[in-house]
């Protein structure tokens, strides 16, 4: 999975843009994913590339070792701000609070969106597993 701001993609999509008066008046925006932790590979994460042989393309680097070390390293300030920072606690939790609050799926304004939910809503009921505690462990009994 991608992962870059408030961007989650199992499959990143791949965009083009027709433009009237810029050159190139076609361009095409595409993503590139690599695992080594060289550090010019490191460098090159979340930068835009063009490709050797592809007119009118740039590519989106990303560099997985980088991508793990700068989020470690924004997990790192964030658990330190909550710890020093009452307000900011205070606000993390209510925003907590409202995001794990239960949703009316009828309040999805998208119809394709909300048929969805139902239809994954319906699915997971019907592949449940065994009954876990608040633990996540299996229940006694079940």
């Amino acid at each position: 999975m991608y992962r870059h701001g408030t961007v989650h993609e199992l499959v990143p999509k791949a965009f083009f843009a027709k433009f009237l008066t810029f050159n190139p008046r076609r361009l095409r925006l595409k993503w590139m994913i690599n695992n080594v932790s060289k550090p010019g590979n490191r460098s090159a994460n979340l930068k835009f590339f063009p490709m050797h042989g592809k007119r009118a393309t740039l590519y989106f680097n990303v560099n997985t070792c980088q991508l793990a070390d700068d989020l470690m390293v924004a997990f790192e300030s964030f658990v330190t701000k909550l710890k020093r920072d009452r307000k900011f606690r205070r606000m993390c939790e209510r925003n907590a609070k409202k995001i794990m609050s239960d949703k009316d799926v009828d309040s999805i304004d998208s119809k394709t969106r909300k048929q969805a939910v139902y239809d994954q809503i319906k699915l997971a009921w019907k592949t449940r597993s065994e009954t876990v505690d608040e633990g996540g462990r299996p229940y006694p009994g079940t």
